[in-house]
């Protein structure tokens, strides 16, 4: 598992569309994305990358007369900002203009792409945000009980972490 979901052109973006909708009221964060647009590659972030993808591509085909090639999205992060600046910051030589185009190759990208830490937080409800802030004023628990039941939470929340990843990495194409 990698936390990257790679398509070879926008008519197979499928699995991209299935984790957005998976991960919606899940968890918490951006994702990071690398297109693959001409002879250079575009580095974004986006809160919604299948509508965000799609515009890129009618401004490809309209504007700039090419069709985007191969797309990489991450799975959702909450560090997704300081993931896209961390690339684009990489291969700044590399910048075209001031915008978010590299003359780099999409491999060169990808190199890049793995290397990234992806920080991914499951949405919490309020009892469990608690437990998880080690609050115990606010849901009037003696600081043993909270102890025992931010123990029980973090089993939970590993647990749920690696069923979401599983989730994600399952989805057919």
């Amino acid at each position: 598992m990698n936390g990257i979901i790679i398509c070879h052109s926008i008519r197979s973006m499928s699995r991209i569309r299935k984790m957005e909708a998976l991960c919606s009221n899940r968890v918490s964060g951006g994702y990071v994305y690398i297109i693959e647009f001409g002879d250079n590659v575009k580095i974004g972030n986006t809160m919604h990358p299948t509508s965000r993808i799609l515009s890129h591509a009618n401004n490809a085909k309209n504007y700039w007369l090419v069709e985007l090639k191969r797309i990489a999205v991450s799975w959702p992060h909450s560090n997704f900002v300081k993931n896209e600046i961390y690339l684009q910051t990489l291969f700044e030589e590399k910048r075209i203009g001031t915008g978010e185009l590299f003359s780099i190759s999409f491999e060169t990208a990808m190199e890049a792409f793995y290397t990234l830490n992806l920080e991914m937080e499951i949405k919490l409800n309020p009892l469990s945000r608690a437990i998880y802030e080690k609050r115990a004023d606010k849901i009037n628990l003696s600081p043993l009980d909270l102890a025992q039941k931010r123990k029980a939470f973090e089993k939970f929340y590993a647990v749920k972490k690696q069923e979401f990843a599983t989730a994600v990495e399952g989805l057919p194409s």
